[in-house]
């Protein structure tokens, strides 16, 4: 049989396809599911990515507590490298590797930078802008850094503002102070 007699009775397969696969119209062309599991990613079998039910959603190996769905909070958003790792709080935003590393029931935080907010375990609201921007913040509610290292030596301080390259970073446990400027307060 001629090969050009083979390929005109062969139909592609309806499932996506390492080599590519035919493309149909759009929404009915995907990659995903038709039911409310949640989509996970894996790379080597360690969690890279999930899309969830839950409204998580998780890009890098080891980012938003993948291995345990159940147990993940709700309504985060993790992108990099272990970002969010153990997190069980909710409303979260981390993007950077290893920001908010080790946040379990913190929630309402926004971590843009590696190792921002990387030991934060319950404190809330904070805002951290830079590498290692709040690195050590464990506890401490309602701060604000900006720039790298900004506010780093934070553990329970609340209400603080640091700005700029080591920004008010020699704070631990202070409350409502500003430092703005290379290396303030």
């Amino acid at each position: 049989m001629p090969i050009s007699t083979f390929l005109s009775f062969y139909t592609p397969p309806a499932s996506w396809l390492q080599s590519g696969s035919v493309a149909g119209s759009l929404g009915t062309t995907f990659i995903g599911a038709t039911d409310v599991n949640p989509l996970l990613f894996k790379i080597g079998g360690t969690s890279a990515g999930i899309l969830g039910a839950t409204a998580n959603t998780a890009f890098g190996v080891g980012a938003n507590n993948a291995d345990s769905l159940s147990n993940a909070g709700t309504y985060n958003t993790a992108i990099g490298l272990y970002s969010l790792s153990r997190n069980r709080g909710s409303l979260n935003t981390a993007i950077g590797s290893y920001s908010m590393f080790y946040n379990t029931t913190g929630s309402q935080n926004v971590a843009l930078g590696s190792n921002s907010l990387y030991n934060n375990i319950t404190g809330q609201k904070n805002s951290a802008f830079g590498a290692g921007a709040l690195e050590n913040n464990t506890s401490g509610d309602d701060n604000t850094a900006v720039g790298q290292d900004a506010l780093l030596a934070n553990t329970t301080g609340i209400r603080n503002i640091g700005i700029g390259w080591n920004g008010f970073a020699n704070n631990f446990t202070g409350g409502q102070n500003v430092g703005i400027g290379y290396g303030a307060g």
